[in-house]
């Protein structure tokens, strides 16, 4: 975690992103979980954040504070304050990904586990008309696949 003396520097960082220091805390801390979870062989489709994730300013929805719908948002935020280019190409990645999962069962478990319900818009924009389960990662696709 980033351990700066300043306070003033701590407010600056949050802020040029949105947030307050708390909020920048709690979202540096999702991605801490998420990447160690992803790092470490961990299966995200079901993956918990068990001390939530704050709604504002990314945007979570309440039912989204605790899974790994949730923890993406987190990405696509902070992302999107860096490069809405890297924001474009995680969102492309992704619908790649959803689209790349062969069978009903598969969608359904991960969709399931993962508490995100298939959609027919992915992150706002429409993609081919196509209901898509909004979340997955490469790891969850190759457990899922070979739990089947």
């Amino acid at each position: 975690m980033i351990r700066w003396k300043s306070r003033k520097q701590k407010i600056w960082v949050a802020n040029a992103y949105g947030c307050s220091r708390g909020v920048f805390y709690n979202y540096m801390e999702t991605i801490r979980v998420l990447r160690n979870k992803c790092a470490h062989g961990g299966c995200i489709y079901r993956m918990d954040f068990p001390k939530g994730i704050k709604r504002l300013p990314a945007d979570i929805s309440a039912d989204c504070r605790h899974n790994i719908k949730g923890g993406i948002d987190v990405v696509r935020y902070l992302l999107g304050c860096i490069s809405q280019a890297r924001k474009a190409d995680l969102e492309n990645g992704i619908h790649h990904l959803v689209n790349s999962i062969q069978t009903p069962e598969a969608k359904k478990v991960v969709a399931q586990a993962s508490k995100i319900e298939c959609w027919n818009i992915l992150f706002g924009r429409i993609k081919n008309n196509a209901y898509l389960c909004s979340i997955k990662s490469a790891r969850a696709s190759i457990v899922v696949a070979s739990a089947l």
